[in-house]
């Protein structure tokens, strides 16, 4: 074997071995493609949690099956914004042999009360080696003519659980619970087949190389990285990428992006870090800007469609990647070395079609102005038709996924398509946009992206806690209006976007002192 292969597949194993963690919860009732531990520390870190969650769903209904760590009661919701008040909640468990179980509603952090109208239905019930397993069914949009029930839709959902130790002796007395939490989760993303990898599939991973953080909030980092040695020197496509997080960083590590370096660079760029966006960043890599990996905090694995996979290994192929990583560490803490990273998955079986990604939004600059006070307040970036003329290629770009990404005040995001004047379906959309839950999302269908269509990010802030205004930048406390399109086939089109000018940016708020 390759030197360079054995590196990469060694440190890819001890890395996985490192953070392996059992699962010692019953088997599911059925087989479900889609499944997350509530209590987990991120979607990407399935380990042996408490509480799990498997789902799945038609045009209809959604079928959830909970399987939690206890012979007590066990309570699962759906919150507009994570708390109890306006939740829509069920509590069930196995008492004596006997199933018991009531769809309910929160009207604040109190015992939620039965509706009068029964949505949630059981399909089954019991305990097993320790867990409670609870199998039921609700309808997709709500029926409840009290307005007791949430609608289930595309957007982040923000999934609510708790669980006791004891079954409650009456409908109303049930007691303090033992552990309870919040996740937001896309339960109507597309499914996703886990086990339909190549059979030839081998990976290799791009992990910072113990990067100590320094007392502060935000830190970017940038790690170099050779295109590793494949076995066959021929085009090989990556069909799969996921974060490899380190237990300690894990909530620190806010979002890595991994972008393609092309051309000749010197080997001396092998393995070297540097803080982003200074200027230690040397000359030569600067064109190193288009994205091929986008991870965000609490997001798991990516699954490339059958058909898609992005090159490498080629002619023409990146020689080099460099791995940016955001730090988020708002209580300073300077005990951290860092070597997570990002895994890829690839093939020697090259698919039809080749991958890219389409960076588009509001220029990251200061120019970006949320006035504070606000409680939805919209920012538009916009790839103008006359970009979009020159860049796409003559029969279009075919979008099969996205990624949405605002800082701390982003409520809404959603990119918008017109072509002639006309409004098209939306190429990504979250009306429920959480911080903290950023995940590559599979569309539902394909959107096609032709010459001389105009594209338009919207994103909708909350300012209503801050008292100064909100610049746009790179820090966690600036904010960003940017999506990530994934689409094929593979083109030159590596981003667009706009900015407003900076003196119409000024008068437009009349008087603002940029400095503060």
């Amino acid at each position: 074997m390759d030197g360079a292969v054995l590196m990469w597949s060694v440190a890819f194993a001890l890395f996985a071995l490192w953070m392996q963690r059992g699962d010692a919860s019953p088997a599911p009732t059925e087989a479900y493609r889609q499944r997350v531990a509530l209590d987990g520390d991120d979607a990407a870190a399935e380990g042996s949690g408490s509480f799990w969650l498997h789902w799945k769903h038609d045009n209809e209904t959604i079928t959830f099956e909970v399987h939690v760590e206890t012979v007590g009661w066990v309570g699962l919701g759906l919150s507009p914004n994570g708390g109890m008040r306006g939740a829509d909640v069920v509590i069930g468990g196995v008492a004596k042999g006997k199933a018991y179980f009531k769809d309910r509603h929160a009207t604040g952090n109190t015992m939620p009360l039965i509706d009068s109208q029964q949505d949630w239905t059981l399909l089954a019930a019991k305990e097993d080696s320790g867990f409670t397993v609870l199998k039921f069914r609700r309808p997709l949009l709500s029926t409840d003519h009290c307005s007791n029930d949430m609608s289930i839709t595309p957007a982040t959902m923000r999934v609510i659980w708790a669980y006791g130790a004891t079954d409650p002796e009456t409908e109303t007395s049930v007691e303090q619970h033992v552990k309870r939490g919040t996740k937001s989760v896309i339960l109507l993303e597309p499914p996703v087949d886990r086990d339909s990898l190549p059979h030839d599939v081998q990976s290799f991973s791009l992990l910072n190389k113990a990067v100590r953080l320094p007392k502060q909030e935000t830190y970017y980092w940038c790690q170099m990285y050779k295109t590793p040695a494949l076995k066959e020197k021929k085009k090989h496509h990556v069909v799969k990428f996921g974060p490899l997080l380190q237990r300690t960083s894990r909530g620190i590590v806010h979002h890595m992006v991994v972008f393609a370096c092309y051309g000749q660079l010197a080997d001396a760029f092998h393995g070297m870090g540097y803080p982003c966006y200074t200027d230690q960043e040397p000359a030569e890599l600067a064109s190193c800007q288009h994205a091929v990996a986008t991870w965000g905090i609490g997001g798991g694995d990516f699954y490339f469609p059958d058909n898609v996979g992005f090159p490498i290994g080629g002619d023409g192929d990146p020689t080099f990647f460099r791995l940016e990583t955001h730090y988020n560490n708002p209580t300073l803490r300077e005990d951290i070395v860092d070597n997570s990273g990002i895994t890829f998955w690839y093939t020697g079986t090259p698919r039809e079609m080749e991958a890219g990604i389409l960076g588009v939004g509001y220029e990251v600059s200061r120019m970006l102005i949320v006035p504070p006070k606000v409680d939805a307040y919209l920012i538009t970036g916009v790839c103008h038709p006359r970009c979009t003329e020159q860049a796409v290629p003559e029969h279009g770009i075919h979008v099969f996924a996205n990624m949405l990404h605002t800082h701390l005040l982003g409520r809404k995001v959603r990119v918008r398509q017109f072509r002639n004047g006309t409004e098209l379906d939306t190429l990504g959309r979250d009306e429920h946009f959480d911080f903290n839950y950023q995940q590559v999302r599979l569309a539902a269908a394909e959107s096609t992206i032709h010459q001389g269509d105009t594209l338009l990010v919207e994103c909708e802030y909350d300012s209503s806690e801050r008292e100064n205004v909100t610049f746009g930048g790179i820090d966690t406390k600036n904010e960003m209006c940017m999506a990530w399109l994934y689409y094929y086939p593979k083109s030159e089109f590596a981003s667009c976007g706009s900015a407003i000018h900076p003196i119409k940016s000024v008068r437009a708020l009349k008087a603002i002192d940029i400095d503060k």
